[in-house]
């Protein structure tokens, strides 16, 4: 007898209660989604919006069902790019513009951005310099070209 909401996660009978959204959140992690984002696109808003989204996560993450599955899942979905340097440059370029974040977090993936992009470069010594891209190389990047930069990871 289920006396509430946690005990259709036990794991027992998580997939008898939640199996279409089970599959749902097993896609998602197999395609490098966080727990968090993959709780809020598999099971909605209303498990997503709870205080305590971590304990909804723990349940499913141990839960036979899951870790069963998700290996298959990972190969299922193997062609679908986990990261790549485009993932990495949204990635960093999302944080760099997001005006709610810190700023010490967006001075860091702007100049993380600039390394990738060649705008500066990070010497043996790990002191930052112009690097040789001008603004108009920039502006010629373009998805196809994105790979043409030298990057320089430091």
């Amino acid at each position: 007898m289920l006396t509430s909401p946690l005990d259709t996660f036990d794991n027992q009978v998580i997939a008898h209660y939640h199996r279409e959204a089970l599959d749902r959140y097993l896609k998602l992690k197999a395609i490098g989604q966080s727990s968090r984002a993959a709780l809020s696109g598999a099971f909605g808003y209303a498990y997503a919006s709870v205080m305590n989204q971590q304990y909804y996560i723990d349940l499913i993450e141990s839960s036979d069902a899951y870790t069963s599955a998700l290996p298959q899942y990972v190969v299922q979905f193997k062609e679908h790019a986990v990261w790549s340097p485009e993932i990495s440059a949204r990635t960093l370029a999302a944080i760099a513009t997001d005006q709610s974040l810190k700023a010490s977090d967006r001075i860091s993936a702007a100049k993380e951005l600039n390394v990738m992009y060649g705008v500066t470069i990070v010497d043996e010594n790990g002191k930052t310099r112009k690097g040789s891209m001008t603004l108009d190389d920039l502006l010629k990047i373009t998805p196809s070209t994105q790979g043409a930069a030298d990057p320089k990871v430091h």
